[in-house]
């Protein structure tokens, strides 16, 4: 199945194999990708505890949507690369994110990705591009430096954010200790 901007869906996907998973609830859903107010307002009401979260995740995240068009139309069908291309993005995910995000940062580190899989796009195409005339050779090297400059100013913000944000400080007078961790007191 597809969302309804024509991208797939890995949780309709998955859940069309899964025999665990109502058919009822597989058509709801192919409904509501497909316009169907009706269908979503049943979806919504069948736990409307975690079908908000199923919709917001599955749907929602454009970030993840995008990063996962990107990494498709890199590895098509070589699935070794796409699992590589998934797992380095999940590593640099969590090293640039760290334990308690907060939700900018968390929108400035889905910016750092999306940049830094267009920057070695563009590295790769130049690299392709090798050999061809001095007008295409600049038309890449234009490209590079569009995408480069682009993902420095993502770690920039990224950095500026958690800058403006804050250290976190520890206080010690006398025998009381004071632990300011942000913005908690502890």
């Amino acid at each position: 199945m597809t969302a309804a901007n024509g991208e797939k869906n890995e949780m309709t996907d998955d859940a069309i194999l899964d025999p665990k998973v109502p058919k009822k609830f597989i058509a709801l859903v192919h409904e509501a990708e497909h316009g169907s107010q009706e269908a979503l307002d049943s979806l919504t009401n069948i736990h409307p505890d975690k079908m908000d979260q199923v919709i917001r995740l599955s749907y929602g995240d454009l970030a993840n949507n995008v990063l996962e068009e990107l990494i498709q139309k890199k590895a098509g069908d070589n699935l070794i690369y796409a699992a590589g291309f998934k797992s380095q993005i999940a590593h640099m995910r969590s090293e640039l994110t760290g334990p308690e995000p907060h939700l900018l940062e968390t929108l400035l580190v889905d910016r750092i990705l999306l940049t830094w899989i267009q920057a070695y796009s563009a590295d790769r195409a130049a690299i392709n591009a090798a050999g061809d005339s001095i007008k295409v050779l600049e038309y890449y090297e234009r490209r590079q430096e569009r995408a480069q400059k682009r993902f420095h100013q993502a770690c920039k913000a990224l950095a500026q954010v958690r800058r403006l944000m804050g250290p976190n400080i520890q206080v010690n007078i006398g025998e009381k200790q004071i632990n300011v961790v942000d913005g908690r007191t502890e």
